[in-house]
């Protein structure tokens, strides 16, 4: 006799409800954008949050449908039984707001109000998580650094333990790509503070300087 293969852990079992375009209102009365994913059904669950700036909607489902972005996949979470939030970050994609990086006090704060907003949501039983890789385990950690009384877990795999040094010096090496991300942020969505808070002689001062300081860094004898 065959032996039947037992199935674990949680089970498809709802249909998916969403709503795009959710605006909640942070601490300072700027409002981040969501998409929401959760059960069509009666009764509270909980709830996992991604947070980047790097689109929330095409970091849930690219293209086809074939391929999942960072922020996980709805369509497996929630029929399991969890709500699933995906937040454009402040001053990105379709929120309000300046973009200052991910390691700005203002995005931690945001992310402590959103996982205790989503907390007092009638769809939600209190417990709440963070998913997704890279931006979005830095923000899983960072966040849980302000230690907002609902969040019970995070998933912060694929994250830069040492930031400076893989991220924005690999190997030692300066690296554009984050410069060139957040700069076309910023041309899409806002003036930075960098911008805002300096003439343009001091923006092409400061770019001089850090082009020498990069260039002796690299070649010590200039």
């Amino acid at each position: 006799m065959a032996n039947k293969k037992r199935e674990t852990g949680s089970q498809p079992i709802h249909e998916v409800r969403t709503e795009y375009d959710v605006y909640v209102k942070m601490r300072d009365g700027t409002r981040v954008c969501i998409d929401l994913y959760r059960p069509d059904a009666e009764g509270k669950f909980p709830a996992l949050l991604g947070m980047s700036a790097y689109g929330k909607r095409v970091q849930v489902r690219l293209w086809d449908k074939t391929i999942v972005g960072e922020a996980g996949d709805p369509d497996y979470i929630v029929p399991r039984g969890y709500a699933h939030i995906v937040a454009d970050v402040r001053g990105s994609g379709k929120s309000e707001g300046e973009f200052l990086s991910v390691h700005s006090k203002k995005e931690q704060e945001d992310g402590y109000d959103l996982i205790e907003w989503i907390a007092k949501q009638p769809w939600c039983d209190g417990n709440v998580g963070m998913v997704g890789p890279s931006y979005f385990a830095i923000s899983q950690l960072l966040v849980a650094g302000q230690q907002p009384p609902h969040l019970k877990a995070i998933f912060a795999y694929d994250s830069p333990g040492d930031w400076y040094r893989e991220g924005a010096y690999e190997g030692g090496c300066l690296s554009d790509f984050f410069y060139f991300v957040t700069s076309d942020f910023s041309r899409r969505n806002f003036v930075s503070a960098t911008e805002r808070d300096n003439t343009p002689e001091e923006l092409e001062r400061g770019l001089r300087r850090g082009r020498k300081t990069r260039t002796s860094r690299l070649n010590p004898a200039i």
